[in-house]
């Protein structure tokens, strides 16, 4: 009954925490460089996409799926993965320059851009509950005991939870700090889902190497610690991945920081590592 309860607490709590701290880290972002109305359409793309992912995981559950099932599911989370990077992506260098324009646009201007914002934080909050909240659902849907249908609601409780700590704290950051750490975040967590998409495609038969192990460290560390679960459920790192994920992770992750905290291209150089400072 122990075992069953750790690993049911560690799956629940590694899902929930691949979506609260993408929304929470978006939140904190929203409260410091946008009017309050902006928050409503994350409010939306959240709801939205969590009623989406029960309908996708009672679809799935009434098919036979399974967790960690076959072909078109894996090829499903990899396009939503996928989806959810590009967002992101997008979204990282939105932040950069919306902060930038703080310090001297127009009104006019940076209205129009925090307006855009909110909108694509909806839409990086939707892919991210989407691509989560399928899998959660799925898992709970196909729970095998009460015990550990209990253990799995617990741990996403405890993500959520771990979610409002991280939004909390990073709104009583300034806009500078704010923009410096909740994008490194970011990037390794875009870093995480892209070798989740890597893995997805590589299961589905797209992508070649899925028996090619970069390691495998699953003889001396449990997947169901409390450690290797925070790391899979922030960044992705699993104790055990092919070439290609960990490639992936590691040239995604190393280009992304390179040029988010590299010089600046235009006038605004100077301000912007002000800010960060």
């Amino acid at each position: 009954m122990g075992t069953v309860f750790v690993a049911g607490y560690a799956a629940g709590l590694r899902l929930g925490l691949g979506v609260t701290l993408v929304v929470g880290l978006l939140v904190a972002v929203l409260s410091q460089t946008s009017r309050p109305c902006t928050m409503q359409p994350v409010r939306a793309g959240v709801a939205a996409a969590a009623i989406v992912a029960a309908g996708l995981g009672a679809l799935l559950t009434a098919a036979g799926g399974r967790p960690g099932g076959d072909a078109p599911t894996h090829l499903f989370e990899a396009v939503t993965a996928l989806a959810s990077v590009t967002s992101i992506t997008w979204l990282i260098f939105w932040m950069r320059r919306t902060l930038r324009m703080l310090h001297g646009e127009p009104t006019g201007r940076l209205e129009r851009m925090l307006t855009m914002g909110g909108w694509t934080v909806a839409a990086t909050a939707f892919l991210a509950v989407l691509r989560k909240g399928t899998a959660t659902a799925l898992l709970v849907l196909t729970a095998d005991s009460a015990g550990r249908l209990a253990a799995m609601l617990l741990g996403i409780a405890t993500s959520v939870g771990l979610g409002w700590i991280v939004t909390t704290a990073a709104t009583r950051i300034g806009p500078g700090r704010l923009l410096a750490w909740a994008g490194a975040a970011l990037i390794l967590v875009a870093a995480g889902i892209l070798k989740d998409a890597v893995h997805g495609l590589q299961i589905a038969g797209v992508l070649y190497g899925p028996d090619r192990l970069a390691f495998d460290l699953t003889a001396g560390i449990d997947p169901a610690s409390w450690y290797a679960t925070l790391l899979v459920g922030t960044v992705n790192l699993t104790p055990r991945a092919t070439a290609l994920e960990i490639t992936s992770w590691l040239a995604f992750a190393t280009l992304m920081l390179g040029l988010y905290f590299g010089p600046a291209a235009d006038p605004a150089q100077g301000s912007d590592r002000d800010a960060i400072e």
